[in-house]
């Protein structure tokens, strides 16, 4: 009964707050695209690296 609650205040959320591009992705794909990810990859002219937070 947990878990069926959870689930519809996640579609709820997911419809009022997200872009219609994202809004028909599951929730586990958003966790692991919005939530999961602790730095974004970047690309400079002759490096690549990540920007990770608190990385030197």
């Amino acid at each position: 009964m947990r878990s069926d609650l959870t689930e519809n205040l996640g579609n709820l959320l997911r419809r009022l707050a997200l872009p219609v591009t994202i809004q028909s992705w599951s929730l586990t794909s958003l966790q692991q695209r919005l939530v999961k990810t602790g730095g974004r990859l970047v690309r400079h002219a002759r490096t690549s690296g990540s920007n990770w937070p608190g990385a030197t």
